[in-house]
């Protein structure tokens, strides 16, 4: 990608020149007169102060300029954190009802709405910071630090916001790390700023916003650090008919809280209410701040037949054929998974490949030309679950007859109850781990899941869960057998990787290919057709477009952002933008002073 200089910033820099964000004005003046010489006083306030200001730098962003020059892939701008494609239990789209409940979110994201929000974002730091207004720059901001990794897009959002923020007087520098050392100071909250995203699991608000628990691996350091120990925080469920109530608590013990009261509720109108409690509650911070919500865009050859993305944007190539044969398919979603462990994978393009190799309970498919549905995998049938006087939910589970492991050996009932309690359980320390949260004994540590035979599993719910059926199409709750799992390493090498799904995976060539084949002791055999994919593996966006124009590839998803236009204009019919139910945001780190200096 192409780096975002100062010559490709002419719209964006001068949309803020044009608001004021840089001065026309000329002529000598004295310090007093360019400077604001009073800023308010932030006192005992300081942590509101800091959560006012952390909202204003992401209103000086224009998300328009970032979807139309950085990413190009006809991504919407974002003024919610909860993506589209998110539904209430009576159709309406969950981010119509955001924020300020007008389909705009908690500010207008549009090149209209952007005016406005820099106007805002100017008076909140000009209340706090000294400002000249000759030049038009705050003179006491602390110098910030955004970090990120070599993905094309952040560097150019970084690089955007650098200069953004330079025309008003704040300083900030772009790192570049390597993957683990960028995935370490992101856990670790070593950064001012870093740019992040979210596809869901599941097409429910829960999967988005239990990723802000202090109990979760949360970017933003919410409820992390010295932000745990911060009390301003409130909580009144009394309006729902709730007995939950807390005043100048701790991240913990509001949001945190909200969070399991969620995961209990069975009234899914009130339950609905609540979700957008939290993400009130998360906007609030400024820790957060929307940038776009995701797509799904990719080169497909012209002769790729049978294949669709979910809704979710997870690819299905168990049903392709490439001009017509059904021996082997060559693509290349990226780079390569850090691992296949069902618990780890949360991607979308790294559970696309663990559904090929896994399979649970239940699997998203097909239907009809944009109509996915959710079917039984593993399972007999998806039961509807018996209600019980307590309001739990339970259901029961029979499987399918004959079902192997890819290495020969039975598939049992007790292999989904090690595979799920694994998964939730706090030691293991699965991302994933919050799924598992709707499920009775979650908070205790002790999964009401169970194996009462070989062929029958039982699960109890803590009540109605909109999104069941979908979670259990999910390849954290894949089975996984207790004496492979005992060896660490198992999902990162072919000779010791055990999977059930459609294929097995014949070789794992690190850092170049993961080799699949087809698997003859899936249960559904006969409707997978090709009998070999490779899954390439680069972080090179030009030389998997060059693959791809040399037809080595049939499909590619990892496209150089810096030639898209090109791209549209050479490969009109192989261009694509599937659907992705994610959002991009800002994460301003909680744990960050950027108080006057």
């Amino acid at each position: 990608m192409a780096a975002i200089t100062r010559r490709s910033l002419v719209r964006g820099l001068g949309a803020i020149s044009a608001l004021g964000g840089l001065s026309a004005c000329s002529g000598k003046k004295t310090e007093e007169e360019e400077e604001d010489d009073r800023p308010q006083q932030i006192g005992d306030d300081a942590q509101e102060v800091q959560a006012l200001v952390r909202l204003a730098l992401g209103q000086l962003v224009d998300r328009s300029y970032i979807t139309s020059v950085i990413t190009q892939n006809g991504e919407v701008p974002a003024g919610t954190l909860v993506p589209r494609g998110v539904f209430e239990p009576d159709g309406t789209e969950f981010f119509a009802r955001a924020g300020d409940g007008n389909s705009k979110g908690y500010f207008n994201a549009s090149q209209n709405g952007f005016k406005t929000c820099f106007d805002k974002a100017m008076a909140t730091l000009k209340t706090y910071y000294k400002y000249n207004r000759a030049k038009g720059i705050f003179k006491n901001f602390p110098p910030l630090t955004y970090v990120c990794d070599n993905d094309e897009v952040r560097k150019g959002i970084g690089e955007y916001l650098a200069c953004v923020f330079e025309q008003v007087g704040i300083e900030m520098e772009v790192v570049v790390q390597d993957d683990q050392t960028y995935a370490n100071t992101c856990a670790g909250g070593g950064f001012s700023i870093v740019c992040a995203h979210h596809d869901l699991e599941c097409t429910d608000p829960q999967c988005m916003l239990d990723l802000w628990t202090a109990e979760a691996p949360n970017t933003a350091q919410l409820g992390k650090g010295a932000h745990e120990r911060v009390s301003i925080y409130n909580l009144n469920l009394a309006s729902y008919g709730m007995d939950v109530l807390a005043a100048d608590e701790t991240w913990a013990n509001t949001y945190d809280v909200l969070a399991k009261t969620i995961a209990n509720t069975a009234d899914q109108t009130v339950r609905c209410n609540l979700l957008h409690l939290a993400e009130d509650m998360v906007m609030d911070t400024g820790c957060v701040s929307p940038l776009y919500y995701d797509t799904t865009p990719y080169l497909h050859a012209k002769e790729l037949e049978g294949h669709y993305l979910t809704s979710l944007g997870i690819h299905s190539f168990k049903g392709t054929k490439f001009k017509g044969s059904d021996e082997v398919l060559n693509v290349c979603l990226g780079k390569e998974p850090a691992t296949l462990d069902p618990a780890w994978v949360a991607s979308p393009n790294d559970v696309t490949i663990a559904t090929h190799l896994c399979a649970g309970l239940a699997r998203w498919t097909k239907r009809a030309e944009n109509d996915y549905i959710v079917e039984a995998d593993c399972a007999r049938e998806l039961v509807a679950g018996v209600q019980n006087a307590d309001g739990t939910i339970t259901y029961t589970y029979v499987l399918r007859d004959g079902l192997v492991w890819s290495d020969g050996k039975p598939l049992v009932a007790r292999d989904f109850e090690v595979a799920w309690k694994r998964a939730a359980s706090k030691e293991f320390g699965s991302p994933q781990r919050r799924l598992f949260s709707v499920i009775q004994g979650y908070d205790e540590g002790s999964l009401s899941v169970s194996a009462t035979d070989d062929k029958t599993l039982t699960v109890v719910a803590a009540c109605p869960v909109p999104h069941w059926n979908q979670l259990l199409a999910l390849p954290a709750f894949a089975p996984v057998r207790e004496d492979v799992a005992g060896n660490g390493s198992w999902a990162n090498d072919a000779s010791t990787f055990v999977g059930n799904g459609p294929y097995r995976m014949a070789a794992w060539e690190h850092g170049s290919v993961i080799r699949m084949e087809k698997n003859d002791t899936y249960w559904d055999n006969p409707r997978v057709v090709m009998r070999q994919i490779c899954f390439h593996a680069t972080d090179d966006n030009h030389a998997s477009l060059a693959n791809f124009e040399a037809g080595t590839w049939q499909l590619i998803a990892n496209l150089p952002h810096g030639e898209m236009d090109l791209i549209h204009e050479t490969h009109p019919e192989e261009y694509a933008i599937g659907p992705c139910v994610g959002t991009h945001y800002l994460c301003i780190n909680a744990n960050e002073n950027i108080l006057p200096i």
